[in-house]
């Protein structure tokens, strides 16, 4: 079992976020993958992955600022939040290319935790 250092529900927001976003983004049938990657000693990376249609180079940074949406009906709040979440955690997120197709939004530098066991 992995334990990280975070606010449980602010965690729980951003995976929300991030899966629905990738929920929307897939087809029928398409393909919605969370993993744990581990980075350097107690930190670990988050990745949300996805065979959507991805993001275009050119608007990867963009998508983290308020209002700023790549679907038509999108509010463009749901990835802010997320950048906000990260921030105050002190961790980063960045959007990826998938190869060969779809999108990767990976948050780093979660610290691990060790479980506390109740006496």
């Amino acid at each position: 079992t992995l334990t990280v250092e975070a606010d449980e529900q602010l965690l729980r927001q951003a995976l929300f976020n991030l899966l629905l976003n990738a929920l929307q983004a897939v087809e029928s049938g398409g393909r919605v993958e969370v993993r744990w990657v581990a980075t350097v000693p107690e930190e670990v990376a988050l990745e949300i992955c996805d065979d959507g249609p991805g993001v275009p180079e050119a608007e990867r940074a963009s998508i983290f600022q308020p209002y700023v949406t790549m679907r038509p009906k999108g509010a463009g709040l749901g990835l802010a939040i997320v950048q906000q979440i990260v921030s105050a955690h002190r961790w980063e997120i960045t959007c990826l290319a998938n190869t060969p197709q779809g999108a990767v939004f990976r948050i780093s530098h979660l610290k691990t935790a060790t479980p506390r066991h109740e006496a």
